[in-house]
């Protein structure tokens, strides 16, 4: 059995999707203590943001408790930090943070970074068409 943990634990397609794969417990953070979707997950936190200073720490916590073999980050704005910290999360808890490179994420979030990255590339230009 593996134990993911969501990072935003109201997601509820993806809690439905790693119950249809079936040997998974899930563990999710959520914002507050009514969260409806919390009775979806085998267990609950309520989670700082990430962006405040004892996230890390909380997180790498709860991964320790609930023995988290993969942790999925689904907030849009975390992705680059996941990413930054994921070789540090992985040999600290053992847990594997799933996500591009940081730098992949970097440019993928930002539309006008994308457009010029994808611009740059002269194997892609025969598919951009610009309006």
């Amino acid at each position: 059995m593996y134990t993911v943990l969501l990072t935003d634990g109201e997601f509820t397609g993806m809690i439905r999707a790693l119950r249809d794969h079936g040997n998974v417990r899930v563990v999710g953070f959520v914002f507050s203590e009514y969260a409806a979707h919390s009775t979806m997950l085998d267990a609950s936190y309520i989670a700082p943001e990430w962006d405040n200073p004892g996230y890390r720490a909380f997180l790498e916590e709860v991964i320790l408790r609930e023995k988290v073999d993969l942790v999925f980050p689904v907030v849009t704005k975390s992705l680059e930090y996941m990413a930054s910290i994921a070789d540090e999360i992985k040999e600290s808890t053992g847990a594997t943070i799933v996500t591009s490179e940081q730098e992949l994420i970097r440019i993928a979030n930002n539309k006008g970074v994308l457009l010029d990255h994808l611009w740059s590339d002269k194997d892609l230009q025969c598919c951009i068409t610009p309006h």
